[in-house]
């Protein structure tokens, strides 16, 4: 019995582990939760320190309610592709 019982909770923990998301992945993976920045410089930034061994995939601008988006997507060194969002409204085409 006691057998059987650690390995449904080693199950159970191992399941968890696997299909949890990274903050970085639950915290600017939308347009909603868009990360604010200032600068191109500041974005690329931001992803070398959230994904330091994540290869570049794509770029996108995206309109949406009057502000503007860069979505950057990235492939993670286990081949799961991950996408960040930035808030571009206070830089993008100003002079």
């Amino acid at each position: 019995m006691f057998k059987s019982n650690f390995v449904t909770f080693t199950t159970i923990i191992l399941l968890l582990s696997c299909s949890k998301k990274t903050e970085t992945e639950s915290n600017y993976n939308s347009i909603e939760k868009a990360i604010i920045v200032n600068s191109v410089r500041e974005e690329y930034d931001f992803i070398k320190k959230q994904c330091s061994d994540c290869t570049f995939n794509s770029q996108s601008l995206i309109f949406k309610n009057g502000k503007k988006y860069d979505k950057i997507q990235y492939i993670k060194s286990n081949g799961e592709k991950i996408s960040y969002y930035f808030d571009i409204s206070s830089f993008y085409e100003k002079k």
